[in-house]
């Protein structure tokens, strides 16, 4: 999320992100910068749970599982 914030943050960057449930997330997210004590406001962030219209025209797309996945 914190690289998602961060190219969000260029506006001629379009990023959306592909989520089970979209609506936990706004048009923004806070970034938290832990090792300087200091967070941020993303630019604006699409959200979906339709893969199409996530990866469909995209230019760029990056994958990252969740810190909470568990090994199986």
């Amino acid at each position: 999320m914190c690289l998602a914030g961060e190219i969000s943050r260029n506006e001629k960057y379009n990023v959306i992100i592909y989520a089970l449930k979209p609506e936990m997330f706004l048009n923004q997210i806070t970034v938290e910068d832990s090792e300087n004590g200091t967070s941020y406001l993303s630019g604006k962030i699409t959200t979906t749970y339709d893969i199409k219209t996530a990866i469909l025209d995209a230019d760029e797309s990056i994958l990252s599982l969740t810190a909470t996945l568990e090994k199986v």
